[in-house]
């Protein structure tokens, strides 16, 4: 009995100096973590006006979001005589997410319920990091979903599900001029706190990279069309940060940009044929926000749609819109 509660003793002692250096390598990181952000933070008071805008005072933020975000396209082709119209949209999803952010250092989980229920295989992947002088997200995408209909002439052909196929990525860049006054992050992460009025001009930069693949089927009529597409383009916008009465908050900005990269082919039954172009090639990337701070308490609700316009009208066009929407509710601790 003695050897026994010995033995015990000391498997109990050699867990708690384990939790004990675990402890003290946390506390470690949290102190050097701290350190580099207060650095951070002193600096950005050197370059920020904090008549118009300051960051969270507190350090740490819960927030919960749902989530929901939808594709859809229209191709339009014509072939000597022939027009061809094609409209899909892909399922939409929801995901349910939790979130946890220190000092502007976010860490989240999502979950999608039509995953775990197998009634949706489309997946999507996104990154996001909002400055108030230069951010971005980035978006990856795979779709199996579409459905919606061809139109030939005066014939209509329903297209279901699994019959086309996307592989999108998508980054898009901003850069803001006036980050002294206006705060991109307070409408889209709420790091920050918009206190006044301002706007801003804006640059952009996006690359797009992606695969949209139609299978053949005799019965309906279509051929196996790989498209695969390679864009780069580069504009400027602008955005506006309006503040209202009780903490409201209402973001609006527009980035529209030229394609001045472009490398796409079209294989129709394997055969390569070189995608056609025609002068403005355009991508406009629009936001949206409304957010509530009340007491250590803020909601609201954001929305990110990327809008592209690619090909000739009169050969070969294709219009493709990707959108993002949340809805949050957060504490401030």
């Amino acid at each position: 009995m003695s050897a026994t509660l010995s033995s015990a003793q000391n498997i109990l002692n050699d867990s708690l100096a384990g939790d004990s250096r675990i402890i003290r390598k946390a506390n470690w990181i949290k102190r050097t973590a701290d350190y580099i952000l207060d650095k951070r933070d002193n600096h950005s008071l050197t370059i920020t006006d904090t008549t118009y805008m300051k960051r969270v005072p507190e350090r740490l933020r819960l927030k919960t979001n749902i989530n929901a975000s939808g594709t859809f396209m229209i191709i339009r082709a014509n072939r000597g005589d022939v027009s061809y119209e094609t409209r899909l949209s892909a399922q939409n999803k929801y995901t349910l997410s939790l979130v946890a952010c220190y000092r502007g250092i976010a860490l989240g989980i999502a979950l999608n319920p039509s995953h775990l229920i197998g009634n949706n295989k489309d997946y999507e992947f996104n990154i996001n990091a909002y400055g108030n002088r230069i951010g971005g997200d980035i978006s990856y995408q795979y779709a199996n979903t579409y459905t919606g209909e061809a139109k030939r002439s005066e014939m209509t052909v329903d297209i279901p599900a699994g019959m086309v196929h996307q592989n999108m990525f998508i980054m898009n860049l901003y850069f803001v001029f006036n980050s002294r006054r206006f705060s991109y992050p307070a409408a889209f992460s709420q790091s920050w706190i918009q206190r006044k009025s301002a706007g801003s001009f804006m640059l952009g930069i996006s690359y797009i990279n992606g695969v949209i693949q139609s299978d053949k089927d005799d019965e309906l009529g279509t051929t196996a069309t790989h498209l695969h597409l390679r864009y780069g383009g580069i504009g400027a916008g602008y955005g506006y940060n309006l503040v209202l009465h009780n903490n409201w908050l209402i973001h609006l900005s527009s980035l529209p940009e030229l394609l001045i990269h472009t490398h796409s082919r079209l294989f129709i039954n394997n055969e390569e044929q070189k995608m056609p172009y025609r002068f403005p090639n355009i991508i406009v990337i629009g936001r949206i926000a409304v957010v509530h701070h009340f007491g250590k308490y803020f909601a609201g609700l954001s929305c990110i749609v990327n809008n592209m316009a690619i090909g000739d009208r009169d050969e070969l066009h294709l219009l493709n819109t990707k959108w993002r929407g949340r809805l949050f509710f957060g504490v401030k601790i």
